[in-house]
């Protein structure tokens, strides 16, 4: 897959390289996408806690 990025994201990798923390953009991309997989994965989990607690009235009472 190729994906077109902005120049500040550009510049972003090629700090990131440059410091020496990464060996590479891939690298870096690699890194930005296990970030936001992890926070994709935390949100998907409270939005279906969240569902689940409305859809049961048990524990939601009309004025919360």
């Amino acid at each position: 897959m190729n994906v077109s990025i902005g120049d500040r994201w550009k510049t972003v990798i090629a700090e990131a390289v440059e410091s020496g923390n990464y060996s590479s953009p891939e690298d870096v991309v690699t890194e930005a996408m296990r970030l936001f997989a992890h926070r994709h994965e935390e949100y998907m989990e409270l939005k279906a806690s969240i569902a689940e607690a409305l859809a049961d009235p048990q524990y939601v009472t009309e004025e919360e």
